[in-house]
């Protein structure tokens, strides 16, 4: 055995460098394979406004929030219900990189909708899919009640960041 001796620790000290260098190059492919993937979803420059999210996106939140429509344009709130519902659902990296892209100016408002700066080849149907699958789900929750409909979004397209505790009682059919 060759743990006592000199030559063992220097082994041990190789093996030990060699498995920190493993997971260093670990850290910077994953990094970069991120990269990738939000590269195919975002875009730097923005696209013309088209309107991304119809009227029935916005008539089921309004129904589940409670909130009270208004007769032109959308509350603060709702920008940021629409994150947390939609585009904090996208891959992970996504939310973060659009407020990078399309940063807040002096008066805290966006210049451009973050749907402007999704690519037309994979961020835009993406974004549709999750739109979809929130707008079943707002569908399937019941009026002012977003709380239930957050534990509904969590079940039906989960979520890589909890914010809070759910009590859940999986027995119950009508919760």
């Amino acid at each position: 055995m060759m743990a006592g001796t000199s030559k063992g620790r220097e082994v041990r000290r190789y093996f030990i460098d060699c498995e920190k260098r493993l997971k260093q190059l670990f850290e910077e492919q994953k990094k970069v394979q991120k990269n990738h993937v939000l590269s195919l979803i975002i875009q730097g420059k923005a696209d013309p406004w088209v309107k991304r999210f119809d009227d029935d996106f916005f008539d089921e939140a309004y129904r589940i929030t409670g909130w009270k429509r208004t007769s032109k344009g959308h509350p603060p709130c709702m920008g940021g219900f629409i994150n947390e519902v939609v585009y904090d659902r996208l891959p992970e990296g996504t939310s973060e990189r659009l407020r990078q892209v399309n940063p807040k100016n002096s008066k805290g408002q966006r210049s451009r909708k973050h749907h402007q700066h999704l690519t037309s080849g994979l961020g835009v149907p993406l974004l549709a899919t999750q739109k979809a699958a929130t707008i079943a789900v707002m569908r399937l929750s019941p009026n002012n009640n977003p709380k239930c409909f957050k534990k509904n979004m969590l079940r039906a397209c989960g979520n890589s960041i909890q914010l809070e505790l759910i009590d859940f009682d999986f027995s119950d059919p009508s919760a």
